[in-house]
């Protein structure tokens, strides 16, 4: 009996961990729909089997507003290829082009716009001319890389277009709006923007990448598979230079810039802040308990009765609040697609119990060991 008296306090504060995630836990940050909203698809160029050489590639990524909706964003690429030429060919390509918004694809090739071909009425033509390119005898195409890796698409995804290259240095330019990956759940909303990079396998030689990211004034880089931007520009401009490509894509990742506050408000989370909040009124109804005994060992503990009725609501209270200040400290930004849980309410009499049984025991553990040092 000693030992359990002298370990109650360890014994306690266990106890009081368990009582206050185990319900909340199962049920945090729930959402009905947790879903990504699919952002575009898109790669480098693929050529027919050529020797013509890509200098270099510059791909410039701007994320602006949408006009009818200034807090979600789309992207807008100008991408352009330095090719150099041998002799003066017609050389057809591809690239990925899925989920683009609705707007045209504008292609120039040395200045002059050129159309893009339809990939369903060229389909013999391109898997002749693109050996690499296979039908899987349904509606979708493999792409296979010289390391035999197998990248499955369907034909609908592929622009096809011919370009006329002279002698020498040429240049071909893509602009296209696309969409952003986002997600539609959480406090937040994140953006991703992906770009395929394993075609370049397929040019004779591909010379380096430039990448400059203009992102809104109001959102960081979060993530980025090509690492670290080699130079910031300005305040929202950001530049990479890709000298060796060993990836099959690059991702970048974009959150809003948040305060202090709202980080560590969003690292707690609703059951960090629930357990924290809980915790310390858990400790205050400790010490009145505990003050008491010393005064009077023989009475009813007041104080264990009352902070046995009010705590455990607390909890699940704390709980449901938690959402709001979140909600509060992120303001305009939040996203505000989540769901108060009403399920961890079932818990509340198994809350009732193992919290009131625990208090009891502290209660019953003080009044013994008083007991104990007065005989």
């Amino acid at each position: 009996m000693k030992r359990i008296i002298k370990k109650s306090p360890i014994f306690l504060i266990f106890c009081l961990l368990i009582i206050i995630l185990f319900p909340l836990k199962i049920n945090a940050e729930y959402s009905p729909e947790k879903q990504m909203n699919e952002g575009s698809k898109h790669s480098i160029l693929f050529p027919k089997v050529s020797n013509a050489k890509v200098i270099h590639e510059i791909i410039e990524i701007d994320v602006v507003p949408y006009f009818n909706d200034p807090k979600d964003y789309f992207v807008n690429y100008n991408i352009t290829y330095h090719i150099e030429s041998d002799h003066e060919q017609i050389l057809p390509l591809i690239f990925i082009a899925s989920n683009f918004k609705n707007s045209p694809i504008n292609i120039l090739i040395n200045g002059k716009e050129v159309n893009t071909n339809s990939i369903l009425d060229n389909q013999n033509l391109i898997f002749s001319i693109f050996p690499y390119i296979k039908s899987d005898g349904n509606e979708n195409v493999c792409i296979i890389d010289t390391k035999n890796n197998v990248n499955l698409f369907n034909i609908k995804e592929l622009v096809y277009f011919n370009s006329l290259l002279k002698k020498g240095k040429n240049e071909i330019h893509l602009n296209y709006k696309g969409n952003l990956e986002s997600n539609n759940y959480g406090f937040l909303k994140n953006y991703n923007l992906d770009y395929y990079l394993f075609p370049y396998k397929f040019w004779n030689s591909f010379g380096p990448i430039f990448v400059k990211l203009n992102t809104p004034p109001n959102y960081k880089i979060k993530q980025s598979s090509i690492g670290n931007p080699s130079q910031k520009l300005s305040k929202n401009l950001y530049f990479w230079r890709l000298n060796k490509i060993n990836k099959k894509e690059f991702k970048i990742s974009l959150s809003p810039k948040i305060s202090t506050l709202s980080y560590f408000l969003l690292l707690l989370k609703p059951v960090g802040i629930t357990l924290t909040f809980g915790l310390l009124i858990s400790l205050i109804h400790i010490y009145f308990i505990k003050k008491f005994r010393k005064k009077d060992n023989h009475s009813i503990n007041y104080y264990l009765i009352l902070g046995n009725i009010i705590n455990p609501p607390l909890f699940y209270l704390t709980y449901c609040l938690s959402f709001k200040l979140i909600e509060w400290s992120l303001g305009s930004i939040a996203l505000k697609n989540y769901e108060y849980i009403i399920s961890p309410i079932l818990y509340l009499p198994l809350i009732y119990v193992l919290y009131d049984y625990t208090m009891w025991f502290l209660d019953i553990s003080l009044k013994n060991n008083t007991s104990l040092k007065n005989t």
